[in-house]
């Protein structure tokens, strides 16, 4: 990043007021400076030592009680204190969830509790690009007892666009979701074609059908009337009726790498929200989305920010 001031434009589903985010140098000028930067440094591990600390044995947040989130929440803003404007570059790379309040997301961990229930959670992640890109995805991976193996059965991905709105949050426009990766139980697949008898076409033509199952959603766009489905090479088009208004398209800088016809070459979905960055450091995100409340805690496993390929 450059220590030059640089100018976003917020992009669609942002406040329209440009603004001006200036990079201040990292190093201290003085032996004193020097020593409070490093306080903070101390501070900022201690916090996320104790939020850490907190978390554990809470299944992400799905068994924690009404006290136990209290203390959690006041953890976090704890560390939250410690935030500063993001930088944006820093976000780029794969994060695996910790912990959540978020209301549309805490059922989906909540499953955990229960030892018979017909779905098992495994890991879920966000993978963030660069701003210059501005591509996110969500992750989540489920299993099936017995028909999918275990913590890695099947892959469901929602992929979004984001434009940086200021210094600490981004607008989200979401664009498909779908699921694949379909990987069947050793128990299945001997139920499917047993391993004493010798397997016949509609055997083998239904376990391969099985594991390459692709499944692709685009949501609606505005301006069109139509949504296609994939599954595997085939495409099934469903048509719909619409009467959305197509929202104008806003110039979007945040790395200085897009253009502004790049920009307005995106394509765009219906559904947009906001999402606040409190905290950002080398290994650890806090998020919190403006419309549903509730918060994300995540934890970087890598710095890959390749889309997520079927296999």
């Amino acid at each position: 990043m450059s220590s030059k001031g640089l100018l976003f434009q917020p992009g669609p589903g942002c406040s329209r007021t440009p603004f001006q985010r200036r990079i201040r140098a990292a190093a201290a000028a003085t032996p004193a400076q020097g020593t409070s930067a490093l306080r903070q440094a101390s501070g900022v591990e201690q916090a996320k030592l104790a939020l850490r600390n907190r978390i554990v044995g809470t299944l992400r947040g799905g068994s924690a009680a009404t006290l136990q989130r209290g203390a959690i929440e006041e953890a976090q803003i704890e560390l939250e204190s410690f935030g500063t404007d993001i930088d944006y570059q820093q976000l780029e790379g794969t994060w695996r969830l910790i912990y959540t309040t978020a209301l549309d997301v805490r059922p989906i961990v909540q499953l955990e509790q229960f030892p018979f229930a017909p779905l098992r959670v495994g890991d879920i992640y966000q993978r963030f690009s660069g701003p210059e890109e501005g591509r996110v995805e969500n992750i989540i991976k489920f299993s099936i007892p017995f028909l999918l193996e275990q913590g890695d059965g099947v892959t469901v991905k929602v992929g979004a666009r984001y434009d940086v709105c200021s210094a600490r949050r981004i607008a989200l426009t979401f664009e498909e979701a779908g699921f694949g990766n379909v990987r069947i139980s050793p128990i299945l697949e001997a139920l499917i074609a047993p391993a004493l008898l010798p397997r016949g076409f509609l055997n083998h033509q239904l376990l391969l059908a099985l594991k390459e199952l692709q499944v692709r959603i685009p949501f609606i766009r505005p301006g069109r009337g139509s949504r296609q489905a994939t599954s595997g090479s085939k495409r099934t088009s469903m048509t719909t009726s619409t009467s959305s208004n197509t929202a104008s398209n806003t110039a979007s800088n945040p790395g200085g790498g897009m253009s502004s016809s790049q920009q307005q070459a995106r394509p765009r979905a219906g559904n947009q929200g906001q999402y606040l960055l409190s905290f950002l450091d080398d290994d650890m995100l806090i998020g919190r989305p403006q419309a549903n409340g509730g918060s994300f805690i995540f934890e970087r496993t890598s710095r890959d920010s390749s889309p997520w390929v079927w296999r």
